[in-house]
């Protein structure tokens, strides 16, 4: 489970500091496919970006499992990164010179761990995600959901307690980011993963169990799914971002 607990985060430019993110509190459980709105401004990637310990936060906590990632020194949250967090990209940052298979060992192999599970669990993620066809393919000989439904494959080899996905729809068409939230259905229907998606997108954000809205800095609202079909619950979300404008 992922707790983020009155999370706070400023910057300072010259001689003015801007509070980012102001009290930030949400949770994510194992199981669950979590989605981060807000518009532009209002903290979505400096939380995603707290969360994952790339910058650190002011105050508040951050615990996943019984960890608190804030306390850990450098050594410990390279571990915690390549062994508890898988992380998925709008931009794919897939290696062109690797196969599609050699691609998503890649955390593996940077961790030591490459072991005959780990294979198997390579050629799994595949068969899972799509995409045995095209394992010994390059990056540049595939499409754009093919290499993102890579790049999530790539995020599940180490087996993460957490998935952290940055936009990652937001370089591909329809037809594309569709076949990346069926990754992330699968990969939490079918493999138990937690995902925890910032995006812009009210149609990706439909498919999730929870959507939390943010505006500057705080949770402004948020929706839970509880059963309702996908296009319904999209409605709701635009219902909410049209009523955010009008306050």
């Amino acid at each position: 489970m992922l707790t983020v607990q009155d999370l706070h985060k400023s910057y300072r430019v010259g001689k003015r500091t801007y509070e980012v993110l102001k009290g930030v509190s949400l949770t994510v459980e194992q199981g669950q496919f979590v989605a981060v709105m807000g518009p532009s401004g209002s903290g979505k990637t400096t939380l995603l970006n707290c969360i994952s310990c790339y910058i650190p936060a002011d105050s508040g906590s951050i615990l996943l499992g019984d960890t608190e990632l804030a306390r850990l020194d450098e050594g410990a949250l390279a571990q915690v990164r390549n062994r508890q967090l898988g992380f998925v990209f709008q931009d794919f940052l897939l290696l062109d010179g690797l196969t599609v298979r050699e691609n998503i060992l890649l955390p593996a192999i940077l961790g030591g761990q490459v072991q005959t599970q780990t294979e198997a669990r390579a050629d799994q993620l595949c068969d899972v995600f799509e995409i045995a066809a095209i394992r010994d393919k390059y990056p540049a000989e595939i499409s754009g959901g093919e290499k993102q439904r890579t790049a999530v494959a790539r995020a599940l080899i180490n087996q993460p307690l957490l998935i952290l996905a940055d936009e990652p729809t937001g370089n591909l068409d329809s037809r594309s980011s569709r076949a990346v939230i069926a990754a992330f259905e699968q990969a939490r229907d079918v493999l138990g993963a937690m995902i925890f998606m910032v995006t812009h997108d009210s149609f990706a954000a439909s498919f999730c169990d929870r959507v939390v809205i943010l505006r500057d800095g705080i949770v402004w609202r948020t929706l839970e799914k509880d059963g309702q079909d996908r296009p319904a619950f999209q409605d709701r979300l635009l219902d909410a971002i049209r009523d955010m404008g009008k306050e």
